[in-house]
């Protein structure tokens, strides 16, 4: 074979579409409705996905529930009920108290940017992946989410406002947390949350991010949206390690890749409706208020003691927690509490 042709062969070979393997049918379930900025974005996620792969990789979305319950998506990815999920690792605490601490680093981080880098930056995808491994599970990537804000009738701008406050939060992390500033937490649906701030049962809640809060009426007796940085959500992609395994290590690589892009893109979409929600907010009569810079700090400080706490109960827990207060502690964010080690890296 003349050198030309056998050139023009091999390159072909390297440049063929990963759809020359087999096409791999997955079906992965989002955490919220059809129609929602996450559901969308999944499935233009899954688009994009279908035609950088060539078909290899050609995903079905399913909106929350339409298999299973949110709480229930990793055990359905082990029967093969679905093949993945677009969720959030606070839903399965139950089976190991590091998916709450890894699902939200409550006031630890400025915002949800600076502890995204701590996935990229350190050790954070590393034991996730480990979590997630111990159930058979393959964490593709981390997805943007926004922090959340409480809702509420009475105005804070230090923490001692809120100190006393009724708060409706969901047991975990979050709910201690505010215990921890002084908060009397009330567990309620969110129903029950709207009918106990009109009868004038609740004095605030913690609920979604700014733009979910207004879009569902929440601020309608509540005056008051507070930017206390007390929740931030994280949320993943992941597949079955049986459907991850099918993947040709080119799709595999193609497949993180896209989900990157896919949290940028999730940003912007976020923060384009957060512009809005500001919009409606002020169109609305509501008050958007912020936390002072002091309170932010001792927010910082309890919300480490409440993850260390949570470290405690299992050890990929106190991996997690050690890992995330190492890597504030580079930042400059919080003093060390012992010197550093050489060559520590969080």
């Amino acid at each position: 074979m003349r050198p030309i042709v056998r050139f023009v062969l091999i390159l072909a070979v390297l440049c063929a579409p990963l759809g020359a393997a087999s096409a791999e049918k997955l079906r992965i379930q989002s955490l919220d409705v059809a129609g929602s900025i996450a559901t969308k974005g999944l499935e233009k996620f899954a688009n994009d996905l279908r035609a950088a792969s060539g078909g290899e990789i050609d995903i079905q979305v399913l909106p929350v529930r339409s298999a299973v319950g949110p709480a229930a998506t990793l055990d359905a990815m082990k029967s093969g009920a679905i093949d993945g999920h677009y969720s959030s690792p606070a839903y399965f605490a139950g089976k190991d108290p590091a998916f709450a601490v890894l699902g939200d680093s409550l006031a630890a981080f400025p915002d949800p940017e600076t502890r995204d880098r701590w996935f990229g930056e350190s050790r954070g995808i590393e034991y996730a992946r480990k979590l997630y491994g111990q159930h058979g599970v393959q964490l593709v990537g981390v997805v943007y989410w926004p922090e959340e804000w409480l809702v509420s009738d009475r105005p804070a701008t230090i923490m001692i406002d809120l100190s006393g406050l009724r708060i409706r939060a969901s047991n975990g992390p979050v709910a201690d947390f505010l215990r921890t500033i002084g908060a009397k937490v009330v567990a309620l649906s969110g129903h029950d949350t709207l009918r106990a701030f009109d009868r004038g049962d609740l004095d605030a809640a913690d609920w979604a991010s700014l733009a979910a809060n207004i879009e569902a009426g929440a601020h309608k007796t509540a005056r008051y949206a507070v930017r206390a940085r007390h929740s931030m959500p994280v949320t993943e992609i992941s597949v079955s390690k049986a459907a991850w395994d099918r993947l040709s290590p080119k799709a595999q690589a193609l497949f993180e890749s896209k989900v990157a892009a896919f949290s940028r893109s999730q940003k912007a979409a976020f923060d384009f409706a957060f512009a809005a929600a500001r919009a409606k907010a002020r169109d609305q009569s509501i008050t958007l208020l912020e936390l002072s810079k002091t309170s932010q700090a001792e927010m910082r400080r309890r919300a480490l003691a409440v993850l260390a706490d949570w470290g405690t109960k299992s050890e990929a827990a106190g991996d997690i927690a050690a890992s995330q207060r190492a890597f504030l502690e580079r930042l400059g964010l919080v003093e060390p509490t012992v010197p550093a080690a050489a060559g520590s890296g969080g």
